[in-house]
């Protein structure tokens, strides 16, 4: 089959991409995938796939809609609004059962979404968990990943993120939680609770510490086998930027019998491994699974990824080199490649343990993609700076021959609605 074009805005000559510009060429052969431009909706980031196949998509105060019938890779139209939170900022969104919990960054609050009867239909508010972070806290609420309760029929564990208060010093301050369930959080820490969807409205228990000594975590997920893994943002280098930190970005994991049975010390702010040196800073953390240290690319500078955003395991039927690990978005600085030379995607295979570039830093028009989802045999990718989603399938996915895309005034408005939030490491 031949592979479809990409529309990508390149800021230098406005002209479409094709797919082996995104995907890292230098590593990965782009002939094993098919890359389309999924929908341009603007501040895309994190994603859920419906039972019918189409995609509900975080943008801003918004979850919109997407429908592609004909499974060419690009949606059929400009999605439709399923959910509104006005003066909102939403970053994290999972499901749990026939409802989703979406986390703003804005309030704290994670809040509980009722599906209706079609996918269609719009999503109905029916509670929330509100966290009160005292005022200037660095990392409020981000990442949050789901499972079903073991042994506990129509309740679902809720993990979530309250990141660090500091840059580089230990929390000093609990945040308050209200609303379904009441109690203390620390910072540096990952929580849970578990939600009983069994009754006429959800109701919370167990709010429990599952990991200390996490900075800010965005990007979470439950393995089939029940392991945790999570990537954990590093201590920010010196400088408005946080360029060159001291820290390195970690791939983290709790194996399954451990969670919830003891509260693993992940070692922030004074046990970690060093950026570009490897060299072990403090004792007695527990070793990440993965730091990400820069690639070998032949310059000084050499190949960055910093920053990582959400993760998403392999889709089943990706090509060899690529059926077996995890994808990682990193956000980098605030700019939209050429001039973000730490934003690539990268991929850590579980089998081999090393780490390429899915996507390479500095792509002409990328700018941050830390949205992603693995679903049936597609991996989506959120560029959070452009609003951009793609799409990307094993190139013998069983779709019409797709035709080239007239998408320049797409990429155009994604270009056009570029978030202005930055993503502080």
């Amino acid at each position: 089959m031949r592979l479809s074009t990409l529309g990508v805005l390149t800021l230098a000559s406005l002209q479409l991409s094709t797919a082996g510009l995104i995907i890292n060429s230098a590593a990965v052969n782009p002939s094993l995938f098919r890359v389309t431009q999924y929908a341009s909706p603007g501040a895309a980031y994190s994603m859920q796939r419906f039972a019918d196949g189409s995609l509900a998509v975080l943008s801003g105060s918004s979850i919109l809609r997407f429908v592609d019938a004909d499974s060419d890779g690009i949606a059929d139209g400009p999605g439709t609004v399923i959910y509104q939170a006005a003066g909102t900022f939403l970053t994290g969104f999972v499901q749990l059962g026939d409802h989703y919990a979406v986390a703003d960054r804005n309030s704290g609050a994670i809040t509980l979404l009722r599906a209706g009867a079609t996918p269609a239909d719009t999503l109905t508010s029916v509670g929330a968990i509100d966290l009160a972070y005292p005022s200037g806290w660095f990392h409020p609420t981000a990442g949050m990943a789901t499972r079903p309760t073991p042994g506990n029929a129509g309740s679902f564990d809720l993990v979530f993120n309250v990141g660090a208060q500091f840059n580089n010093v230990p929390s000093s301050d609990p945040v308050t939680v209200s609303g379904l369930i009441n109690g203390l959080a620390d910072g540096d820490a990952l929580y849970m609770v578990t939600i009983n969807l069994t009754g006429a409205s959800p109701t919370a228990s167990g709010l429990q510490r599952i990991a200390t000594g996490i900075r800010n975590v965005a990007g979470m997920q439950f393995a089939a086998d029940g392991t945790f893994y999570f990537a954990d943002n590093a201590i920010d280098g010196p400088g408005s930027d946080g360029d060159e930190p001291p820290q390195a970005d970690e791939l983290n994991r709790i194996g399954g019998s451990d969670f919830g049975s003891q509260v693993p010390n992940f070692g922030y702010p004074t046990c970690y491994t060093a950026y570009r040196t490897g060299t072990q800073v403090g004792s007695g953390c527990v070793d990440p699974v993965f730091t990400f240290q820069p690639l070998n690319s032949g310059t000084s500078a050499e190949s960055q990824s910093e920053g990582p955003g959400e993760i998403a395991f392999s889709p089943a039927g990706f090509p060899a080199g690529f059926a077996h690990g995890v994808f990682i978005g990193f956000a980098g600085k605030a700019a939209i490649g050429p001039d973000n030379e730490e934003n690539a995607v990268g991929y850590y295979d579980f089998d081999t343990g090393t780490f390429i570039h899915f996507f390479e830093n500095r792509l002409p028009g990328v700018g941050r993609p830390i949205g992603l989802l693995s679903s049936g045999n597609s991996l989506f990718i959120s560029d959070l700076a452009t609003g951009i989603i793609y799409q990307i399938s094993p190139a013998d996915f069983p779709v019409p021959e797709p035709s080239t895309l007239a998408l320049l005034g797409s990429a155009l408005a994604g270009a056009a609605a570029v978030s202005r939030r930055g993503w502080r490491r």
